[in-house]
């Protein structure tokens, strides 16, 4: 599982694209070096309404691109887990037994690398790094401690540790939420076994191989309002497909900008949701979202004008907010 590139260089150095492109190399170096990885983490700040009691969970990685993160405690969300094959996501939830599986989502390794290159740049914009003079020791690692300040107003402050070998997290705390791992270990035999999807689970299916469908088609069926950026931050709508699941009328349109991707699902909003769903609060301004970040992938979910939204995507943070907060009729 691959996470967002070495910023540490960025406290150092000169916002040129020149350095920028020499501190993004530098971690898609470091980070190909890792072949396997896992461990136990904890994090706080994700539970609606509870910021204090502690989710507990365990990650597994494979090169290039198969993980699987899946929850161990506490007991309301245990066996919630994501999973990416290399080809096929899974969204599961255990107390619903129930999820989304999309299928058709190949991996790319270059395109991961030009992902690592614009997230480093898009980064260095929107906020400073300060180091700490001295690293630390977490999980067992060699850390390097900074300080993350927003040159932007509605940004979060927040304090990040990264492995000093591999450029990978291996601590955050950012406002009312922390992650860190308990105990991690690289390039060594794995001793978990993968997050295998239960067949049996209500499965909520869609597939990215299957053929676009025009919009004025899908306004015939669909019996909400379409919602489409007013700003799409250079993003262009590459499909619009229908899920395989006929349960209800569900639109997902799919945009495109480089090496980023905004995979937005909308349907008719019931108020049919999992109020438990965890993840951290997100102020859209006339509306409030939940996200929800798992190494490159981030899921935002929000209801506006009637639609129920949830986005899939791989956009730095400000800019899938931004992105999110201009969705409309």
């Amino acid at each position: 599982m691959r996470t967002p590139a070495l910023l540490a260089a960025l406290a150092l150095l000169s916002g040129c694209g020149v350095y920028d492109r020499l501190v993004a190399d530098y971690a898609i170096e470091r980070q190909e070096r890792i072949q396997t990885y896992e461990g136990t983490y904890t994090e706080r700040g994700t539970i609606p309404g509870d910021n204090e009691t502690a989710v507990r969970g365990r990650v597994r990685f494979v090169a290039p691109a198969s993980f699987s993160v899946e929850v161990l405690e506490p007991e309301r969300y245990k066996g919630d887990a994501v999973c990416y094959t290399g080809s096929d996501l899974w969204l599961y939830s255990a107390r619903m037994h129930a999820g989304v599986h999309v299928a058709n989502v190949p991996w790319s390794q270059e395109r991961w690398r030009r992902w690592v290159h614009e997230t480093v740049r898009a980064n260095n914009g929107s906020y400073d790094f300060i180091p700490d003079d001295e690293k630390v020791t977490l999980a067992g690692r060699v850390a390097q401690r900074f300080r993350i300040e927003p040159r932007a107003s509605g940004l979060v402050a927040s304090r990040w540790w990264m492995d000093d070998e591999f450029t990978t997290t291996l601590r955050l705390d950012a406002g009312t939420y922390s992650f860190r791992f308990d105990e991690v270990a690289f390039n060594r035999p794995l001793t978990s076994e993968p997050f295998v999807p239960p067949a049996d689970a209500g499965w909520f299916e869609w597939d990215m191989a299957a053929p676009s469908v025009p919009l004025d088609e899908i306004r015939t069926y669909a019996h909400f309002p379409i919602l489409e950026p007013k700003d799409p931050r250079g993003l262009e709508r590459t499909k619009s497909i229908w899920p395989k699941t006929d349960v209800a009328p569900v639109l997902a349109l799919y945009y495109e900008r480089g090496p980023f991707y905004a995979s937005v699902a909308e349907v008719k909003d019931d108020g049919f949701y999992d109020p438990m769903a965890r993840g951290i609060d997100v102020d859209l301004g006339d509306t409030k979202a939940r996200l929800a970040s798992i190494g490159w992938m981030s899921i935002l979910w929000f209801a506006r004008d009637g639609v129920a939204v949830t986005i899939i995507s791989n956009l730095p943070h400000a800019e899938l907010v931004a992105f999110a907060k201009s969705l409309g009729r």
